[in-house]
């Protein structure tokens, strides 16, 4: 691709890829790379991609996310692969990523994100148990939160956001740890738990 100095937009779905080629496409401002065979994310891979967008990166084989230099992202889907870990300092370079998509991965623990500029973070249909008590402290602009169907048993910590949709149905919660205090939510769907009381 060498040659393709104009480049913005690249489809490379559905291929046998088994790691992220190499391309010097400094134009480039939309990858996809949807139903490869890759399993890890080189901490430079990226580095040519200056003009970097929009990545998708679905029905992969990844298991961990590492330190990802994409500066300039601003949607990023990681669903629907192996992802089990996040590694310290993902997205800390991440300074203008609004949507991060993980669902349906087996993601069983989520630590804290800096992610300042996250508007929407799906979560949902992964494994997940535990979200510590400062996951989501950073996220002043998070609008929407999906955890559905996941094996969480109480109401993560919401202090400071301001949602618009949160998602946690088909969890297995069954009382408040955190109630909504310096939070707001406009829109809760919290269908198909195990909640006795709403004390």
């Amino acid at each position: 691709f060498d040659a393709l100095v104009s480049l913005r937009k690249l489809y490379l779905d559905n291929n046998a890829l088994e790691n992220i080629p190499n391309l010097p496409l400094s134009m480039l401002e939309f990858l996809s790379l949807n139903r490869n065979n890759i399993s890890k994310i080189n901490v430079d891979a990226f580095d040519a991609l200056v003009n970097l967008n929009t990545f998708y990166f679905e029905r992969n084989s990844l298991e961990e996310i590492p330190p990802l230099r994409l500066s300039m992202v601003e949607i990023m889907s990681l669903n629907l692969n192996k992802i089990h870990r996040i590694k310290n300092g993902a997205f800390d370079a991440m300074t203008n990523l609004k949507i991060l998509g993980l669902l349906a991965n087996d993601l069983e623990e989520i630590p804290k994100l800096h992610i300042s500029t996250l508007e929407y973070l799906d979560l949902g249909r992964n494994k997940i148990r535990l979200i510590h008590d400062d996951a989501f402290d950073s996220l002043h602009s998070l609008k929407r939160l999906d955890l559905e169907h996941n094996d969480l048993e109480t109401i993560p910590k919401l202090q400071g956001l301001h949602l618009d949709v949160l998602l946690l149905h088909n969890n297995k919660i069954q009382q408040q740890s955190h109630d909504f205090e310096d939070s707001a939510v406009k829109h809760l769907h919290i269908d198909n738990n195990n909640i006795t009381n709403l004390s």
